[in-house]
């Protein structure tokens, strides 16, 4: 029974630090959508070097966390963003912001990418200025066909583990396979 009882401690103790060291992150869609003149210019490609919003940017529902951001929450758009040539990385150039939950959170920008259908797929962090809550993210903006200006984009989040999650699943598995090699080896006094 006692090592019954040390066996189970060990595994019992890991699931109650992982449970509290374990936040919950963001996870999710959210989806943006740009009327008449939204967006210049009306066509995006690789030569491409920036882009200015204009008119009205919206939310029209999400999934996940973002459920409860409102139908036509209006999304802040920066008032020029500058796309670099090629693969060059930014240093967190704010792309939009918008409020969810009573705060600001803001998508900053690290890479851009052209697609293949003409859209601009944005890849950065989700942040509202508390950086233990941050979340990777990538934005897809697909300009209509119509080329009037107006688009449609979906901000997804990436599914991260927490740090403190990780360390605590690898602590687990090294007291596991400890304990499985002291339990094959065979007993010798010295």
């Amino acid at each position: 029974m006692k090592i019954l009882c040390k066996f189970l401690a060990v595994p019992a103790l890991l699931a109650a630090m992982s449970v509290q060291a374990h936040a919950s992150p963001l996870s999710g869609n959210l989806t943006i959508d740009g009327g008449y003149n939204a967006l210049s210019p009306a066509v995006l490609n690789d030569t491409t070097t920036s882009i200015v919003p204009g008119g009205i940017i919206i939310a029209l529902g999400g999934t996940g966390s973002f459920a409860s951001v409102p139908y036509f929450e209006q999304i802040v758009f920066a008032s020029n963003f500058t796309i670099p040539p090629g693969t060059a990385s930014l240093a967190g150039e704010q792309l939009f912001s918008f409020n969810y939950g009573g705060t600001t959170e803001a998508f900053e920008v690290n890479k851009v990418v052209v697609g293949p259908n003409g859209s601009l797929i944005f890849y950065g962090i989700l942040s509202d200025g508390v950086s233990a809550d941050d979340a990777v993210a990538s934005f897809t903006l697909t300009p209509n066909i119509s080329g009037d200006g107006s688009f449609s984009s979906t901000l997804s989040l990436a599914h991260a583990p927490e740090p403190n999650s990780v360390y605590l699943l690898g602590s687990g598995l090294f007291v596991i396979a400890a304990v499985t090699s002291l339990r094959r080896r065979p007993f010798q006094l010295p």
